[in-house]
């Protein structure tokens, strides 16, 4: 008894060890990771940038079942556009520039731009949108304070900083937190008859998971 005792314990100790390992080798501090620069490694400028091309095609019926009319599903069409069900695209395309200011080290800043056919420059047909600035204040011990145009926590698949694992974020992550902004006279709709009028409904881009505030972390 005190043997299966003895080995049960060590198969939990086991257990308890590698969850507590793998906790520690996957985790990211992504606030960390985005605006923050080591004062003795700091540059004043650091030039990057990102560019992923996609093909998609959706096999389902592009219709509303049992509409008695063709009526569009624009979950079944390809985003941003909606008007087909395949097609290539340039879905991101993104520069930026991070540093640290050459009079203060202390100091860092975010600068970021989207150049992609994507829900940020769909809005208004944009060619471009800027998606990051913001300034970091690491003056306070234990303290930093973020300033402007930047990611809120939330997803860990929308904080990264660069979309490699998967192109498309996961369901629950698109429909509950990528936000969009209406305008004031912005309705919603029902599915159409002509592809690509959902796109009507918003004429603003979707958040991104950012925001414009002031954060304390």
């Amino acid at each position: 008894m005190y043997t299966i005792k003895f080995k049960r314990s060590l198969l939990y100790s086991a257990l308890l060890a590698t969850m507590l390992i793998a906790g520690v080798a996957y985790a990211a501090n992504w606030l960390m990771l985005q605006g923050t620069e080591s004062t003795s490694s700091a540059g004043r400028a650091k030039l990057w940038g990102v560019v992923q091309m996609q093909y998609q095609h959706d096999f389902s019926d592009p219709y509303v079942t049992g509409s008695g009319a063709e009526l569009y599903n624009s979950a079944k069409l390809i985003s941003p556009n909606l008007n087909d069900q395949s097609g290539f695209n340039i879905y991101r395309a993104r520069i930026g520039v991070r540093g640290a200011n050459p009079l203060d080290g202390n100091t860092n800043y975010f600068f970021q731009a989207e150049f992609g056919n994507n829900g940020i420059t769909h809005g208004n047909g944009a060619a471009a949108r800027i998606t990051d600035a913001s300034i970091t204040l690491n003056h306070i011990p234990h303290a930093r304070i973020r300033l402007g145009l930047f990611k809120t926590p939330g997803a860990d698949e929308g904080m990264e900083g660069i979309y490699l694992d998967y192109i498309n974020f996961t369901s629950i992550t698109k429909q509950l937190m990528l936000e969009r902004f209406p305008d004031v006279n912005d309705s919603n709709k029902a599915p159409s008859t002509t592809p690509g009028a959902d796109l009507n409904q918003y004429s603003n881009p979707v958040g991104a998971f950012r925001d414009v505030g002031i954060q304390l972390f």
